[in-house]
């Protein structure tokens, strides 16, 4: 469809663009199909094939969602609920610091990316929880893990694996390095 046939609309500072949105007033339901945009006050993006958002948009179910963070990062999921204000749930989800466009906006593998069947915030818990989870360099799956953890991005500080350091040399080959901070004192 062509960008004339597209709905914009803004709302508690977001802004919405989508082929078609629909509005239910009994039960304070918003639905918007068809190459929807939903950019955030803080210029993260969300886009999704149907997304299902409440009045104060703190619930909501999206499908085939891809997220480009304003940080660069990207985050994409077969599905996403936003169960309350404090828990998301994503499925079959990616994330990935790394550009996943070369400069002309062609695809490209990310250099490092987190493969999970389900991944959930917690705000409450001040945690990400990832379950069957694949970590991928160069588009090569390197491990697995059942069950893992990371503190949410709204946490300051927490003992936790970083970003992996991966290095290549031609006497020693390519290495990952996986650096851990451990907390020991608020300062």
């Amino acid at each position: 469809s062509s960008t004339v046939d597209r709905v914009f609309a803004r709302f508690q500072g977001h802004t919405l663009r989508a082929g078609e949105v629909t509005y239910d007033m009994a039960r304070g339901v918003g639905g918007a199909d068809r190459q929807v945009e939903l950019t955030s006050p803080a210029g993260d993006v969300v886009y999704a094939s149907h997304l299902e958002l409440d009045s104060d948009l703190k619930a909501g179910v999206a499908v085939n969602l891809a997220t480009r963070l304003s940080n660069g990062s990207s985050l994409m999921a077969a599905t996403a609920v936003r169960r309350s204000e404090n828990v998301s749930e994503l499925n079959y989800a990616l994330f990935t610091p790394c550009a996943i466009c070369d400069v002309n906006g062609n695809a490209k593998t990310p250099s490092i990316a987190v493969k999970a069947e389900k991944v959930v915030q917690d705000e409450e818990l001040r945690a990400i929880l990832f379950r069957n989870a694949t970590f991928v360099v160069g588009g090569v799956q390197l491990f697995w893990l059942p069950v893992f953890a990371v503190p949410d991005t709204t946490v300051e500080r927490a003992s936790g694996l970083l970003i992996p350091i991966i290095n290549y040399d031609e006497g020693r080959g390519l290495s990952v390095e996986m650096p851990y901070l451990h907390v020991v004192s608020p300062s």
